[in-house]
């Protein structure tokens, strides 16, 4: 469903690559969350992928092929979207199912006219399943996609078809301005025209450590709570008690040429808990290489990322820094 309801490309505009500024601008307008990424989605289409797909023409036209077909069927270019800024929140505890998030997606389209078209294809593609129901929150009009529940027969011997009541994964949407569309469930969307009214937002230091560099394809922040920290499991107690010491993340993801590198920051409360944490994480490197079902082009690709992973110990954080080329990730990638 929620394929089909990306973002129409009306528009021929040539793609410009959002700026530090813009970034900064579409993640200052989530609610608040635990855990924030941006993605300048332009970059990733004109630069990722043709980088990535350089030597691979076959699937670089099947993907193209892909697209074409997205959004000839379904009213869905991915190219017309500039850029994603997402928040997530986990639950409060390992009883909890799910979680909550809210999109904001920013680009070259009528954010009207493109949720109508998404309902309008959801609706044909999946006839008498779901209805569009509009509520206004603060101003704004909501469209919620609800789906259409069809009980037994009553006395009369008639059904009578009723629409269910927005639920946690019942997708939300709203037009926060001309071309940008919010979306997630009720919940989140009515949270994310709550900040853009200058109410609750997002922590200003996530949105801080998630642009500490500028420019990236993907910029990312989190924090993470102890109860969180302690469902982190790789089977070997020092290592788990190791993992639950963490307590924020932060890093990015950038392509420059046909250089990719990667960097995560794993802050803890203490430079003993960062040491410890970086001698494990290191120790950890030899283990993944150990994999099944891999060609030697994906063999040989891996064991080169892996020795280009550098891990050190930086006070109260672990530094985990990869740099690649195109060609490096090239055998992985096709994977995708």
């Amino acid at each position: 469903m929620l394929t089909a309801f990306a973002f129409y490309g009306g528009s021929k505009a040539a793609p410009v690559a959002a700026s530090p500024a813009a970034s900064s601008d579409l993640l200052n307008s989530l609610p608040p969350a635990d855990f924030i990424f941006y993605v300048d989605s332009q970059r990733v289409m004109t630069d990722v992928m043709p980088t990535i797909f350089a030597e691979q023409p076959e699937a670089r036209a099947k993907l193209e092929a892909d697209l074409n077909q997205m959004k000839n069927e379904l009213g869905f270019d991915p190219r017309m979207i500039d850029s994603v800024a997402v928040g997530f929140n986990f639950p409060a505890s390992e009883k909890t199912r799910g979680y909550d998030f809210a999109i904001i997606t920013r680009g070259r389209f009528d954010a009207n006219a493109t949720i109508d078209a998404g309902f309008a294809s959801v609706m044909k593609k999946s006839p008498g399943m779901f209805t569009k129901q509009t509520r206004q929150y603060e101003g704004r009009a909501i469209y919620v996609m609800a789906e259409v529940v069809r009980p037994s027969a009553n006395e009369g011997g008639k059904t009578e078809e009723v629409e269910r009541e927005p639920g946690r994964h019942t997708m939300t949407f709203t037009a926060l301005d001309s071309n940008t569309i919010a979306f997630g469930n009720l919940k989140s969307v009515q949270a994310i025209i709550d900040a853009s009214m200058g109410r609750a937002k997002v922590d200003d230091e996530l949105v801080g450590l998630a642009m500490r560099t500028p420019g990236a394809v993907v910029g990312f922040s989190g924090n993470v709570s102890q109860e969180l920290a302690s469902t982190f499991h790789l089977g070997n107690k020092e290592a788990d008690n190791s993992l639950s010491s963490i307590r924020q993340i932060y890093g990015s993801l950038n392509m420059t040429g046909g250089d990719g590198e990667a960097l995560v920051n794993l802050r803890t409360e203490t430079a003993e808990q960062a040491s410890h944490l970086g001698s494990i994480l290191n120790g950890l490197k030899l283990l993944a290489r150990i994999g099944s079902r891999r060609t030697d082009a994906e063999r040989k690709s891996l064991e080169t990322l892996i020795n280009a992973v550098n891990i050190y110990a930086v006070g109260n954080e672990v530094q985990i820094n990869l740099k690649a080329s195109a060609q490096d990730l090239a055998p992985l990638a096709r994977r995708f």
